[in-house]
């Protein structure tokens, strides 16, 4: 029977985590990018502000921006 340490070090439970880690982000992204977006920062700002490259942001600008 695996503990708990040895469960956290299974590719599985690893690559879980991960995609996780990305839904996440990409939730505060598409949560954020509209509100700055809507105070008047430039897509570039805020794909330095953020750490994403400005293809990301226009994305869920495209997506998510009425």
């Amino acid at each position: 029977m695996f503990g708990l340490t040895e469960w956290k070090q299974t590719r599985f439970y690893k690559d879980v985590e991960a995609e996780s880690r990305q839904e996440r982000e990409e939730e505060m992204l598409s949560t954020a990018v509209p509100q700055l977006l809507e105070m008047g920062l430039s897509i570039e700002k805020i794909a330095r502000i953020q750490g994403v490259d400005v293809e990301t942001v226009r994305k869920i600008r495209d997506r998510d921006c009425p």
